[in-house]
């Protein structure tokens, strides 16, 4: 009678001070996209001062092209955040069906044709208004501007790791 005690008592123990184990985490509910990247006014201001620094536009062209780029930019951010929240709600940690998955193949590759053309119809707006020589330089301004994006996010993360 004293071992079945000793033994009920040692369970008993055991089972007090372990942990339960927590089950491993759902994804299935959690199809919300995480809160979307906003552009600081910071990064705004720079980008537009970058802009007409390498454009050079004359006043009454930048009149007529400020509009049309930032209504582009407006459509892109749209489309991008559509295909994040997309992608998150497709990542690896989710169980999909096979015919969610394709559902979402699908419609990653409508987004990329909406921002194909996006660019298309953005270059052709721009050709009526501007040289194309100028609108080859937003091609090459807008990939300046995000090196230097990068070149300043490289150094700030460098000066926080000293």
């Amino acid at each position: 009678m004293f071992k079945n005690f000793v033994c009920l008592f040692l369970v008993f123990l055991l089972s007090c001070n372990s942990k339960p184990e927590k089950p491993p985490r759902d994804f299935s509910d959690d199809m919300e996209a995480p809160e979307k990247i906003k552009e600081t006014p910071e990064i705004e201001s720079d980008r537009i001062a970058f802009l007409n620094r390498h454009l050079q536009l004359m006043p009454e062209e930048a009149k007529k092209f400020w509009p049309i780029y930032d209504q582009y930019n407006a459509d892109k951010k749209n489309l991008w955040q559509r295909k994040h929240s997309i992608l998150f709600r497709s990542r690896p940690a989710v169980q999909i069906s096979a015919e969610n998955a394709k559902v979402f193949i699908d419609s990653l590759q409508y987004i990329d044709e909406q921002l194909l053309n996006l660019d298309k119809q953005l270059v052709n707006q721009l050709l009526q208004i501007l040289p194309a020589e100028k609108v080859l330089r937003i091609y090459h301004a807008e990939n300046r501007f995000r090196r230097h994006l990068m070149n300043q996010y490289r150094q700030r993360r460098g000066q926080r790791a000293n």
